[in-house]
């Protein structure tokens, strides 16, 4: 029988996991507040950049099209990845 190698998982102070859930709060209060006057605004990650956007990031057409044209501001978020599991 094989055993699997148990790996030590890194803990993440609970005081430091507060703060990461008050800061995506206030990104989404701040989302609600640009949506009252830009209601198609939203943002989107791809490849370490967090983008604010005036409208969809693809195309709603077969191929999903990207619109980068709807970008109004990127910010580069290093260790963030992007894309979906």
């Amino acid at each position: 029988m094989r055993m699997r190698k148990k790996y030590k998982m890194p803990k993440i102070k609970a005081a430091h996991i507060k703060q990461f859930e008050n800061g995506v709060e206030r990104l989404n209060k701040l989302l609600a507040k640009i949506q009252e006057y830009e209601p198609n605004a939203n943002y989107y990650l791809a490849a370490d950049n967090f983008n604010l956007l005036k409208g969809e990031s693809h195309a709603a057409d077969f191929e999903g099209t990207e619109q980068q044209e709807n970008v109004v501001a990127s910010v580069w978020m290093p260790n963030s990845g992007g894309g979906d599991w």
